[in-house]
């Protein structure tokens, strides 16, 4: 009698639309995740709402497979949820698999450092968000706008008016 061949579940993400998915799908193929089972979205890892992911991890609890990211990060950008999502993980036998970190989540060791990457991922979105804010006052003080063009136009009011 063999064996049944593990279900590998796999979600990418991106922080916007205009980045491009393809080399972690490629990744997560070579990994042996079926074009079927890649989960994807293009939105930032802080938000709580996104449907591939809560796909992805919904598909991984059922199979009870792996759960399998190009990066850690990738996952999430919040300690919280990271960890929220290993939870859902660990209550349904789900192996999460980091392609670029490996660890081994079923030694302290490999616990310890999957918090320590997670904690990091937390970290590294704060900086981003300091050096944002920290961007944005600059610009104004230099009398720079912020945002996105004006699209209304003069012409455009009147027109509309």
């Amino acid at each position: 009698m063999t064996k049944p061949e593990t279900v590998k579940v796999g979600y990418a993400r991106v922080s916007t639309i205009e980045q491009n998915l393809d080399m972690q799908i490629t990744a997560l193929k070579q990994y042996g995740v079926t074009d079927a089972m890649i989960f994807t979205d293009k939105m930032s890892g802080a938000k709580k709402n996104r449907p591939g992911l809560q796909a992805a991890i919904s598909t991984a609890a059922e199979t009870g497979g792996e759960f399998v990211v190009w990066k850690l990060d990738r996952l999430g950008r919040t300690l919280l949820g990271i960890i929220g999502a290993m939870q859902v993980f660990e209550a349904n036998d789900v192996l999460l698999v980091s392609l670029t970190e490996r660890f081994d989540l079923a030694s302290p060791m490999g616990k310890g450092m999957f918090h320590i990457m997670a904690a990091l991922a937390q970290m590294e979105r704060d900086l981003i968000r300091e050096r944002t804010i920290a961007g944005v006052k600059a610009a104004r003080e230099r009398g720079a706008r912020h945002g996105r063009p004006q699209t209304m136009t003069l012409e455009r009011r009147e027109k509309a008016a």
